[in-house]
C-alpha cells in the first residue's frame, strides 16, 4: 500500500515509517525538517522535504498517488504554535491544506 507521512523524520513518525516497511508498505514521507531530523529518515523511505502548507504538496500528492496519509505532523501543537507564528496566515489549517493538496491531485 501506498503511504505518505507527514512529519516523518520525527522521532515517533519515523518508528511509524520503519513499522510500515517492514509491514511491505510503500513510504513517502513529507517533512520541513523544523524539528524532524535527516537521521531519523529509513533509507527506503520516498523522502519530500517540504512543509505541508507549501504549494510543493500538491506536487508530491501527484507524484506519490499515496492511498493512505498518517497526519503525524498534526499531532505537534509546538510545531503548530512556531509556524504559525513565522508564517502568519498560513498556519491556521494544517490538515485542510493536506486535504487540499489530495484532493487537487485527485486522490
Amino acid at each position: 500500500m501506498k503511504t505518505l507521512v507527514t512529519g516523518g523524520a520525527g522521532f515517533i513518525a519515523s518508528h511509524v515509517c520503519d513499522r510500515l516497511l517492514a509491514l511491505g508498505h510503500h513510504v513517502a514521507i513529507v517533512d520541513n525538517l523544523v524539528t524532524g531530523k535527516r537521521e531519523n529518515l529509513p533509507e527506503e523511505a520516498a523522502f519530500h522535504e517540504t512543509d505541508i502548507c507549501d504549494q510543493d504538496l500538491y506536487d508530491v500528492f501527484r507524484a506519490e498517488q499515496p492511498e493512505v496519509v498518517v497526519l503525524e505532523s498534526i499531532a505537534n501543537p509546538y510545531y503548530q504554535i512556531c509556524h504559525a507564528v513565522a508564517n502568519p496566515g498560513k498556519g491556521r489549517d494544517l490538515i485542510g491544506e493536506v486535504i487540499s493538496s489530495a484532493e487537487k491531485s485527485g486522490n
